[in-house]
């Protein structure tokens, strides 16, 4: 193989590593990792990270470290007229929580696994944007 084409490889090699890693950052997004019993306030806006399963979902990215057996308590808010999902991220979404419209919904939620759970609130892109607030605390 000569040095020319040897380069060429190399430099398509480089590009698309360099697509990927593009791709990869605009996909991710910031996660927060959830303090219990402080109350999240955020707006969803059509920047913010896509539902790699549904590209019609925006939304924030939490974490929470649980361990087997332990029960939280998720509180979620609609502060505009839109809908709010909270789902957890596993092997495919758990819904936790839907909250049509402005309302106010609770529900406790036992894990069977332990680990970093990823807790998403969602919004559908057409509604944004969609301001809540969030709280989880563990239930002793």
């Amino acid at each position: 193989m000569s040095n020319k084409l040897k380069c060429l490889l190399f430099l398509i090699m480089v590009l698309a590593a360099l697509f990927l890693i593009g791709l990869t950052g605009c996909s991710s997004g910031d996660t927060t990792e959830i303090e219990l019993g402080l109350e999240y306030h955020k707006t969803i806006t059509i920047d913010d990270r896509t539902d790699p399963e549904d590209k019609s979902l925006r939304g924030h990215v939490y974490t929470l470290t649980v361990a087997v057996n332990d029960t939280y308590t998720f509180e979620v808010s609609s502060l505009s007229d839109d809908s709010i999902l909270v789902n957890e991220f596993k092997d495919k979404k758990s819904l936790i929580i839907n909250v049509h419209g402005e309302g106010h919904w609770t529900t406790k939620r036992t894990f069977y696994s332990d680990g970093e759970k990823e807790i998403w609130v969602q919004a559908i892109k057409y509604e944004l944007p969609s301001e809540y607030t969030l709280r989880i605390t563990k239930v002793e």
